[in-house]
């Protein structure tokens, strides 16, 4: 049997991998004969977009010659990518923006485009910089952008691009700069550099750098891509040196001394080739002149051997060198350096920024010195030093070697100079092993740091992205560069769930699909172009029963009364068939149709001469009723049959009162053929898909409309869900989603679509492909899985999966299982803050008005109580064994009780101004409490005296958790921050700010490696917000609106339950 061909995703996969692990590769390898269209497009698609991210720049019309075949989806897929990723409406050749006549395009970058342009005042040429606009632009973009207009403003140096304006011209920010008729410096880079070439050009750049460092500027990001070359004026300076160099793209540039707006710890900017330590390490905003000095290095190191100090790849390989590896002496890739520029290059390329140059004008000072034939400021490396460092960067070995050195020569007459010369450096290597140990745990823990600051910046766009275009977020997740596996956390895996949809595609027709039928009893009907009629029965899990309805192709197909599949065809014949005998001789009707629909038992059939013939009710004749001047070619019927609309060539849009064909009102103002209707659930509105590419909803009553604009091409199906979600598909390959509001909530590209509807909790799209291709509805917002009349402020969850919640009028409700309908109960009259199953899940403890704990079993019936505490527990919390429990009550005591024995244990002292919350450390030893008096206490939990005091939060200390190994406690407050404590040390706390409410609920999840944070309580009914953090650093990865607290991982660490307007939501990641 032949196996089936490896999924055109994974090939996808495998053809990006190999491209960027730097091996050649081309879609053409992993095309087969036996794909379909889409699958190939894909494959090319994939190429393309990957030699894109990696810096490359792909033509379409490259790819258009490869692929002649694929042509027409192959442009339809380009025009949708430079709708998404590229410039919205980008400025055409010929175009003024502001007074400068845009000549040609020169260059294109992340963030803006540059074109060679005429100023039309005075016709001088200069290099104009566009901003790149549209949703998909960041908002510190134009921070950037301005950030270079002003830095530029403040230069005026022969080896500096100049700045003549800066502006805005209908809406877009530009700058005017100097135009350069030269290539950039890494367009003529390469081993064979002219070495005096070489040292000359760094000269100049080192002198225009230390300019712009004495008028407060650093640059941040000097790199050959970055250093343009001035044919013109090199004729004006030496004659006997043809590059002229000018540093351009102060994108990154800093003031010296500032806080550098934008960067903060854990920032990396820059090239990774060419970046200091200081700046690869994550401290930005502490990278000053050394480190412009250090990037001078890079650059000429690259002029003498071709290649950067370090591969500029974001890898975590190339971090630890740059941080820590000296990088190859230039003389190992290029023999004939000179043993003078080598140490030059090198002492720029210092780890410490003392042990470079002092200053870019020190740089270029010994270059001159190089230049003239002078001894050099600068002294190479000696035998002792290098054997140092090399002793520093390995101690271990260092100590090996030097020993067995050392006895090797010390039996040797005449040897005791180099007995002596190696005892030094083996000296030195054992005085630097322990100093070395500690400096090489920064910095792995500084690199450690670094990645964890990128990992939780690509997470940071996943809230928007997943939401808008999960299928784009995808390929962020999957980018081991900056999602490295062993950092994916529960962060990671709740994106991955919410971006994979759970895909389900399958060849249905061979053709185009023209309509998808769900049916309630869960069968789906499809027809397409290829003439049959199908009816799954388990899609996609079983083949469908098939009937060659039209042998010219289905042009239209409605299913009436859930019993008959209506079918109309280019023979002009209407087909009636029965769902339960498909193959059974049709009733035919002779009529040329052009659309079908169908409520229960209303059927409409629209038709070329714009009548309309309706099958109503119980009558066996249908009636014909002209309802509109021009040719129909879409139709659907309100919910109930009382009206349907029509649409046709004109693009108006007319509904129709079924009982007698009266047209009622007549929505003008479409453009184009309409090809698609729908009704919304409740009737009121008509969502309509034209050739002009736009979706419109009308409301019936007044004839408003709202456009849903976003689709390139041909909008072909609109489908209503119940819950009132508009789904649109079109040839633009684009599957979009709109709230009640017409605002777009999520995009996805796949295929081109051709008819889509909804079908339970999935939506089924039919494609020009002929495939059907099914996906999960989006979670597009917030919603309970245990839903509650009042707001909740404790959760629980038990072993067997019972799971408890307390509101805030004293219930408490209990689901099973299986998640049936919960049972609640009055246990209090106030709030029920204190709740918490057993770890065994066979006990469940809550909280009473008079400060009873109570125990009940698994049928809610009390099994005990713990009495003591004089006011209502607002806390509760078993121990990992469930031997112990713990209590935090508003009379100011937390107490530890034992659970078997029912009695007290441990009490604390009252804390000054009242309790807030209580957590029990997972070895049961601590307990930590938090209060209004600002403070989070910890405690003996055998005896209840104190243990130590952590001060810090400016307000109520409401929330606190354990780290699972015990090691940190994070706390959250009323003054809106999250603190990590490191318990096993001293130093101070991690600190998140940024919560726009009182932070009441911290969790851990159960491996430790993410921290949930939650603002929002129970008592304002108001939402807060859901903060996902590196448990470490405090990085934020994730910020989730409409969430509040409390929160609650479940045990095996796949679900975060979290409060939410009506109860409670679960957040899965498995």
């Amino acid at each position: 049997m032949t196996p089936p061909p490896e999924p055109a995703r994974r090939r996808s996969a495998r053809l990006e991998a190999r491209l960027r692990g730097g091996l050649p590769a081309r879609a053409e390898e992993y095309v087969l004969p036996t794909d379909d269209e889409d699958a190939a497009v894909e494959l090319v698609y994939a190429e393309f977009v990957c030699r894109e991210e990696l810096g490359e720049a792909p033509r379409a019309d490259d790819f258009l010659a490869r692929f002649p075949h694929l042509r027409g989806p192959l442009e339809e897929q380009f025009a949708v990518h430079r709708a998404v990723h590229g410039p919205a409406a980008t400025p055409r050749t010929g175009k003024q923006v502001g007074p400068y006549e845009l000549i040609r395009e020169l260059g294109r970058g992340g963030r803006g485009a540059v074109y060679e342009a005429r100023d039309t005042r005075d016709g001088r040429t200069a290099a104009v910089k566009l901003l790149l606009s549209g949703e998909y632009s960041a908002p510190h973009d134009l921070d950037e952008f301005r950030r270079e207009a002003e830095v530029l403003a403040r230069l005026d140096h022969p080896n500096l691009v100049k700045l003549y304006e800066a502006g805005v011209a209908d809406g877009r920010p530009f700058l005017a700069m100097e135009y350069v008729d030269g290539p950039t410096l890494a367009a003529v880079v390469g081993p064979g550099t002219n070495v005096r070439d070489a040292a000359r050009v760094v000269e100049l750049v080192a002198a225009a750098v230390h300019y712009a460092h004495t008028r407060g500027v650093v640059h941040r990001d000097l790199k050959p891509a970055n250093i343009l070359l001035s044919s013109a004026e090199s004729k004006t300076q030496d004659a006997s040196f043809a590059l002229f160099p000018k540093v351009t793209d102060f994108g990154l540039a800093k003031a010296v001394g500032s806080a550098s707006r934008g960067t903060r710890t854990g920032d990396v900017l820059g090239t990774l080739g060419y970046m200091a330590p200081e700046q690869a390490a994550g401290a930005a905003h502490h990278a000053g002149p050394p480190a412009d000095v250090y990037a001078l290095g890079g650059v000429l190191y690259e002029l003498l051997t071709g290649t950067p100090p370090f591969d500029p790849q974001p890898t975590a390989r190339t971090l630890l060198n740059v941080l820590y590896e000296p990088p190859p002496a230039p003389h190992r890739a290029r023999p004939d350096c000179p043993r003078d520029l080598a140490t030059i290059c090198l002492k720029c390329l210092e780890k410490r920024p003392e042990g470079r140059y002092a200053t870019a004008a020190d740089l270029a000072a010994d270059l001159r010195r190089f230049l003239d034939g002078r001894p050099l400021a600068a002294r190479p490396v000696g035998p002792l030093t290098a054997a140092a460092r090399w002793a520093a960067r390995r101690p271990a070995a260092a100590a090996a070697i030097g020993a067995t050195a050392l006895a090797a020569v010390g039996i040797t007459a005449g040897s005791a100079y180099h007995a002596h010369r190696l005892g030094q450096a083996l000296q030195v290597a054992e005085g630097l092993r322990a100093d070395v140990g500690l400096q090489k745990d920064a910095a792995e823990r500084q690199l450690d740091d670094t990645r964890r600051a990128l990992y939780a910046l690509q997470l940071t766009q996943l809230p928007h992205l997943a939401a808008r275009e999960p299928i784009r977020a995808r390929g962020l997740l999957a980018d081991e560069r900056t999602c490295p596996p062993e950092l994916r956390d529960f962060t990671w895996r709740y994106f991955d769930r919410q971006c994979r949809l759970d895909e389900r595609t399958l060849p249905a027709h061979d053709g185009e699909v023209v309509r998808v039928i769900p049916l309630p009893d869960g069968r789906l009907v499809t027809a397409g172009t290829d003439g049959l009629v199908k009816v799954w029965a388990d899609w996609p899990n079983r083949p469908a029963d098939a009937v060659l309805a039209h042998p010219g192709g289905v042009a239209a197909l409605a299913v009436r009364s859930n019993r008959w599949v209506v079918s109309a065809g280019t023979d002009a014949a209407v087909h009636f068939r029965e769902l339960s005998a498909l193959a059974a001789p049709p009733r035919v009707v002779a009529a040329a149709v052009r659309d079908l629909a169908a409520d229960k038992d209303t059927l409409v059939a629209v038709c070329g001469d714009g009548a309309a013939i309706v099958w109503a009710g119980g009558a066996a004749d249908p009636v014909r009723h002209t309802v509109s001047p021009t040719l129909l070619t879409a139709v659907a019927v309100a919910p109930g049959g009382g009206h349907f609309a029509v649409g046709g060539e004109d693009g108006t849009v007319r509904v129709v009162r079924t009982a007698d064909g009266v047209v009622e009102r007549e929505l003008v103002g479409r453009k184009g053929t309409v090809h698609a209707l729908a009704f919304s659930p409740d009737g009121g509105s008509v969502a309509v898909g034209g050739a002009d590419g736009e979706a419109r909803v009308w409301a019936v009553a007044d004839g408003t409309s709202r456009g849903l604009g976003g689709h390139l091409y041909a909008v072909r199906g609109v489908a209503f869900a119940p819950s009132g979600l508009l789904a649109t598909t079109g040839l633009d390959s684009y599957l979009k989603f709109w709230g009640a509001a017409g605002n777009e909530l999520t995009n996805l590209m796949h295929a081109r679509g051709t008819a889509v509807a909804f079908r339970g909790d999935r939506v089924v799209q039919g494609t020009a492909a002929g495939r059907l291709v099914s996906y999960r509805i989006p979670v597009l917002a917030p919603r309970p899985a245990f839903a509650t009349d009042s707001p909740v402020a404790a959760v629980a969850l038990a072993a067997d999966g019972r799971f408890a919640a307390g509101d805030g009028s004293g219930r408490l409700t209990l689901w099973p299982p299986d998640r049936g309908p919960g049972i609640t109960h009055a246990v209090s009259h106030q709030p029920l803050q204190a709740v918490a199953f057993a770890p065994n899940g066979t006990l469940l403890a809550h909280g009473t008005d008079n400060g009873d704990i109570m125990f009940r079993d698994a049928a809610f019936a009390e099994v005990g109580r713990l009495i003591g505490h004089t006011a209502r527990p607002i806390g509760v919390a078993f121990s990992a064994d469930g031997r112990t429990l713990v209590s935090a009550s508003a009379d100011g005591t937390a107490r530890v009780w034992d659970v078997a024995g029912r009695k007290l244990v441990a009490t604390t002292a009252a804390q000054p101004a009242g309790l807030l919350c209580i957590a029990l450390s997972p070895d049961g030893s601590t307990v930590a409490t938090g209060g209004e008096d600002h403070n989070v206490r910890l405690w003996d939990a055998r005896t209840g005296g104190p243990k130590a005091v952590l001060t810090g939060h400016t307000n109520w200390a409401l929330a606190v958790a354990f780290a699972p190994d015990g090691k940190r406690l994070a706390t959250g407050g009323r003054d809106r921050t999250v603190r990590v404590w490191d318990l096993d040390g001293d130093g101070p706390p991690v600190v998140v700010g940024g919560y726009t409410n009182w932070v009441y609920s911290v969790a851990y999840s159960p491996d430790g490696r993410t921290l949930a944070t939650a603002s929002g309580h129970f008592s304002l009914d108001t939402p807060g917000e859901l903060k996902f953090l590196d448990p470490r650093t405090g990085n934020v990865r994730a910020s989730l609106g409409e969430y509040r607290s409390p929160l609650l991982f479940r045990g095996d660490g796949g679900a975060l339950l979290a409060g939410v307007r009506g109860g409670v939501a679960e957040l899965l990641a498995d």
